[in-house]
């Protein structure tokens, strides 16, 4: 378990993690949330298609060292700007 950035505790407990680059073309390796690391300086945003959803949907001004709870198939390069992405499950 772990505390996330508003103090909520979240029961979550990752055996597969992947650095990733966001991509307009191609789904991730598997589904799973994401961590945002940042470059410690700046919030982004992190425009994702979930796993059960055919749409897209941008999370903005993710503060570095957030962990979206989702399941995403699918980080967009366009409308992505947080730095250091890994894919988690």
């Amino acid at each position: 378990m772990f505390t996330d950035t508003r103090g909520k505790v979240v029961n979550l407990q990752a055996i597969r993690a992947q650095e990733i680059s966001p991509d307009d073309n191609n789904d991730l390796p598997f589904e799973g949330g994401i961590y945002v690391g940042g470059d410690a300086t700046t919030a982004g945003n992190v425009r994702v298609t979930l796993a059960e959803d055919d749409s897209d949907v941008t999370f903005r001004n993710v503060p570095d060292g957030t962990i979206l709870p989702i399941r995403a198939k699918r980080v967009f390069a366009t409308g992505t700007t947080a730095l250091n992405l890994v894919l988690i499950a």
